[in-house]
Order: structure tokens, then sequence, then C-alpha cells
């Protein structure tokens, strides 16, 4: 089997301004169980959120999720064998578990002697491949898009998506200041700052079924737009897209939660009374869950885009509107009192005669990218 690695996050969308949604939920289920995740059944790590819904009106309430701690969670075969969810806190359950594509499955969730949760029967889906992963430009910005192709077995699809890229502050500077020496010294590789990677997770819900197509193909479906100016494109962007296929329950499922978000702004707001899911409390199974989780073998596509293949692209630095170097050059008699303190960095060496003599200084965000991304160079890079 095919081995890698994969984050999967599924059910995280934006909070947007929209009409207010009460569903007619009783006092006692406003805090409702939410369980949303794809396992992948080849040993990828995979993730199952937990979470308990909020109301999005009322006193010191607001949008978003609670997440549910604490559980113990397993995948079940029907031989009875189990394969453990790790506890990652806040709500995140690690997968990681390499398990047969042909036998079934439930998911047991329980919190402590109290309560417990089990999924309705899992059987694992193997997504059909990704064809091809592709973007086009145009005057509002890069589009990136996905073709694929449905089977007779395999009709709905949801896709998620990780984006990386790389990214400089307003000013280059590789030196940095050494209290113990009081020097000016060049930064080691270590320590660089003038060029960081950054990663988001999509919040996206993105759904198809290939049989609305002609011959299953799903041609040149939009994945995600990056408009004129945005920092991902201003030096080398990456994005890892992930293909998962849904039986028609999960398909529902997924369809009204990406109405409901479009709706209301979360998937973890109050929720219509027509959305379930395939999970059920053990104690009192008429007590509202709200989730599905499935199970099976995901397809990834990975696309690299330099900023030379979309040029001209000119890089919105709206991040450091009010970056200035300072006007004076400090010499060595002034850095213990201009850099001791952190809030100010050397960015450019001033010469004379070949020779630095000091250095114009900046605010430490104008200048240390890794206040915003990581310098450390992801190994897919």
């Amino acid at each position: 089997m095919k081995k890698g690695a994969i984050f999967i996050l599924l059910g995280f969308a934006v909070f947007a301004c929209k009409e207010p949604f009460e569903p007619d939920l009783s006092q006692e289920n406003l805090r409702v169980l939410t369980v949303e995740g794809y396992l992948d059944t080849e040993g990828k790590p995979s993730e199952l959120y937990l979470g308990y819904t909020r109301r999005i009106y009322g006193d010191n309430l607001g949008p978003g999720s609670t997440p549910a701690v604490g559980a113990d969670v397993y995948l079940e075969s029907s031989s009875g064998q189990q394969y453990d969810l790790l506890d990652q806190g806040n709500g995140y359950y690690l997968f990681e578990q390499d398990v047969a594509e042909d036998d079934t499955y439930q998911l047991k969730i329980a919190f402590g002697g109290a309560e417990s949760y089990t999924s309705d029967l899992l059987r694992p889906l193997v997504s059909t491949e990704i064809e091809d992963i592709n973007f086009e430009k145009d005057a509002r910005g890069v589009e990136i898009y996905i073709t694929t192709r449905g089977s007779r077995e395999i009709d709905d699809f949801i896709w998620t998506f990780s984006e990386t890229y790389s990214f400089s502050p307003k000013f280059v500077s590789p030196y940095i200041y050494r209290a113990e020496t009081n020097e000016v010294d060049t930064r080691i590789p270590e320590e660089t700052i003038y060029l960081c990677y950054r990663t988001l997770v999509s919040p996206d819900l993105i759904l198809e079924t290939s049989s609305n197509f002609d011959e299953n193909v799903i041609f040149k479906k939009p994945i995600t737009r990056i408009v004129p100016g945005d920092e991902r494109l201003s030096t080398r962007y990456s994005i890892l897209v992930s293909q998962m296929a849904l039986s028609p329950e999960a398909a529902e499922f997924w369809e009204i939660m990406r109405q409901n978000t479009d709706d209301i702004g979360t998937i973890f707001s109050p929720m219509p009374s027509n959305i379930s899911g395939n999970i059920t409390n053990d104690q009192d199974p008429e007590r509202a869950v709200i989730g599905h989780v499935s199970l099976g073998v995901i397809s990834q596509r990975r696309l690299f885009i330099g900023v030379q293949e979309v040029s001209p692209w000119t890089n919105d630095l709206s991040a450091y509107f009010d970056c200035e170097l300072d006007a004076d050059t400090v010499s060595a008699a002034g850095f213990e009192e201009r850099f001791a303190t952190g809030i100010k960095f050397p960015a450019m060496a001033v010469f004379a005669n070949s020779v630095i003599i000091g250095y114009r200084s900046a605010l430490r965000r104008c200048v240390d990218c890794t206040l915003r991304g990581t310098n450390v160079r992801p190994d897919f890079w």
C-alpha cells in the first residue's frame, strides 16, 4: 500500500456576518457532540475532531465549538480487533493505522464511564486517483483546479487541501545582535529570519458528484483562488489536495453541512433538525449527535507554483505597511541601547570604504519572518 503523510481536517469554516439562525433546540440539547473526520486506511496520519456545539445567540456565547477532550477513541473491526486513536489534545484524535479495506468497522467513543458513542457500520471506500492538478491565471488572480473521474462504485467526493508558501519580510537582513558579546554578527543558517514557510489548512467544504458530468469526468473542478497581490505567490507556493470518496449518506450529510455553513457561517453553530449523521449515543439513541465519520483510501496530488510562473505578480505588503528603516546609523557604541530589548533589529549594513561602520535598524516584525511562520524548510519543499 502507498505510504505518505496527510493532515485530514474536515469541518472548519470561516465565520462570516450572516443573519442569525435559531433552530428549535431545547435547552438541554444546546450542548451537542459533533464528530468529524475521514480516517485513512493506509496508515497515513489522519485526524478525528470531537467537539460540542455552542449557540451563536444569547448571553456570553459565540460561534465555534468547545473541544471534547479526554475521550477513549478506537476503531473496531468486525472480528473485534481494536485500532486506537491517539489523543492529541484540543479535541483532536490521531489515527495512523494500516487496516484492511475488505473488512467492516465501527468507531467507538467513550467519555469515562459516563457516556459512549458508536458509529454505524463503516465500509472503507477507495477513492479514484486525481488525474490532474493545475492552475490558470486571469485578471481575478490564480485559480487552482483538479480533474478527476468517478466510477460505478465511487460517485461522490469531498476535497480538502493544505497550502504551504514561502515568504520574506519587508527588510531582508542576515544580521543578528548577540547580547553576550554586544556585537552584530552574521546569522548562521538555523538563525535565518529572512525566508520563512507558512502552512494553512482549507476552511471550505468542497463537494461534487461525478454522475453529474459526461462519462463521470469532473473536469477542472475549482479548489481555491489566489487573488492578485496575495503573499502566497510572492516567492513559491505549494498546495496538497486530498480527495476522499463518500458514501451517498455521507455525501448527503456534508451537503447539508455545506449549505448550513453558507447560511450561518460555521458548522459548529446550531444545526437544523435534519442534520444527524452516523454516530449514536449508546445510552440514549434518541439523544442528538451531529457528525459523520468516514473511512477509506485517500488520493492526493501536490502542485508547486513559482512566482515566475505567474509573473508579473506584485506582492501586497499590507502586513508591513508602516515598516521603515530608522534614519540614523547605529554604531558599535549604540548596539546595546538600540538592540538589547529585541524591539529593534539590525536591518541594513552601512559601509564606508567597503567596511561596515554601523547598521540602520527596523522594528522586529519588519525584519523577522519567524513571527508569522517557520524558518524550517518543509521536507517536501
